[in-house]
């Protein structure tokens, strides 16, 4: 099985898992088990480039730090619409990072996605 299916499979799990405990059981760990639904689909999407399959197989190291960093962004961003749905409008600070971090990815995602 490839890796992109693997998480594309793991990600639609915990979405309906999440979304059950949310909605139907009223539990807050619903809100928890997204952001690890996020993150799989993250992987999922990175996974389908070649050029990335490619460098994960030369460059192991560079890759996995590019995966992690861009599974970052997307958590910091989650966790920042969860605060600011809940009104905890302090979390607005986290577009600092937010925004650095994609500074820092561009140009490697404008590399891998060419």
């Amino acid at each position: 099985m490839k890796k992109n299916s693997m998480f594309l499979i793991l990600g639609l799990i915990t979405t309906g898992l999440s979304k059950y405990l949310q909605f139907y059981s009223s539990s807050k760990i619903g809100d928890v088990i997204v952001l690890f639904s996020g993150a799989f689909f993250v992987c999922s999407i990175i996974f389908s480039f070649p050029k990335f399959n490619f460098n994960y197989e030369t460059k192991k190291t560079e890759s996995v730090l590019l995966l992690v960093q861009s599974v970052v962004v997307v958590l910091l961003f989650q966790i920042m619409m969860i605060f600011i749905v809940n009104q905890y409008y302090i979390s607005l600070v986290l577009l600092i990072p937010i925004l650095i971090l994609i500074k820092l990815l561009f140009p490697k995602w404008k590399y891998l996605i060419k």
